[in-house]
């Protein structure tokens, strides 16, 4: 525990020893290798209500395995999750999941036939922070959600590695998460993701985390840095809602206003469905903002551009779409 917002650091609980505990929720902490059945490694966590001066063990099974990640109700926590990983007797993992209903005293496995998955593994679990009977599920192969607390499932729709995730608590059905291809980002519930890896190219991210007083997201990547992400600069895109029609040909529009101060709208049309890039530069050609960087349908958009964390200046916005680039010019002035 540190009380020195990290400057130094006390070991409290030396029961810990010989495993490994991961913090992903206030009242729980995921764990361990941590036996009490003579050496076999066996599924539990550990669970603290002094701040964590002292720590009581709980077995999630007898299964031989690691509990790897950990989601809480945060209305009722008596209510949480365990997931992770189980080894069978030729010692090959299988993903697992659990759930207590009881703050921890006994667990049940849940969701049977879809996470009992050879060579996977539960990596990271997450609660919609406006609806907690909507759990996702992150393992090896993609995520995994279920709209009923754990009782029905529904499979990725991508495959990825996921090593971490969090909701936005300020923006519904909005989760950003962390794997070895970088950071996504979902605004659908978790139904398709997008990459948003400007400045992350080649990265393989361990955790994530959310500032939401000043929007930031942080990436902590393996073997190099932390990396942070302004979200305040950019909204989703929203369809035109003045214009019906469906465009005949791809066009960028001027911003509106312009010159502006602090954002700004960008409309632009397009003419089928394909995946569409919208991207800010300054007069210098590096690259500013990633707005837009996924698959739209056929029609006008917007997108609002925040850049009050950007000095005055002249700025390039670029469009580019199945083959087609359209460019304009910004002015923001403080």
């Amino acid at each position: 525990m540190s009380t020195s917002g990290g400057s130094t650091w006390t070991e409290i609980d030396n029961t810990l020893d010989d495993g490994y505990a991961i913090a992903l929720g206030s009242v729980y902490q995921a764990g361990s290798w941590v036996s009490t059945t003579g050496g076999v490694a066996q599924m539990a966590v550990f669970k603290t209500t002094n701040d964590g001066v002292t720590w009581n063990r709980k077995a999630v099974s007898s299964e031989r395995g690691a509990v790897l990640a950990m989601a809480v109700n945060p209305s009722n926590t008596s209510i949480a999750y365990a997931g992770g990983e189980y080894y069978d007797a030729s010692y090959n993992c299988h993903s697992r999941l659990y759930k207590t209903t009881d703050g921890g005293n006994t667990w049940t496995q849940i969701g049977a036939t879809t996470f009992n998955v050879k060579w996977d593994r539960v990596t990271a679990l997450c609660l919609d922070p406006s609806n907690v009977n909507k759990l996702l599920v992150c393992t090896q192969r993609g995520v995994y959600r279920s709209q009923d607390g754990g009782e029905t499932w529904t499979a990725p729709s991508q495959s990825m590695t996921v090593t971490s995730i969090v909701a936005d608590p300020a923006k519904t059905n909005t989760y950003y998460l962390g794997s070895r291809e970088g950071v996504w980002r979902s605004t659908d519930g978790g139904q398709s993701w997008q990459a948003i890896n400007n400045g992350l190219a080649g990265k393989v991210v361990l955790c994530i985390a959310y500032d939401a007083v000043n929007q930031r997201l942080y990436a902590g990547t393996e073997g190099d840095a932390v990396y942070r992400l302004n979200l305040s600069a950019s909204t989703a895109v929203l369809p035109d809602k003045h214009q019906s029609a469906v465009p005949s040909q791809f066009m960028l529009e001027q911003n509106f206003p312009n010159p502006f101060n602090p954002s700004t709208t960008i409309r632009f049309a397009v003419p089928r469905t394909a995946h569409v890039s919208l991207r800010v530069f300054d007069v210098l050609g590096e690259e500013i903002a990633v707005l837009v960087s996924s698959e739209l349908q056929a029609g006008y958009h917007d997108v609002n551009w925040n850049a009050a964390h950007l000095p005055s200046g002249v700025y390039i916005c670029r469009l580019q779409a199945a083959g087609s680039v359209e460019v304009a010019k910004m002015t923001l002035l403080r």
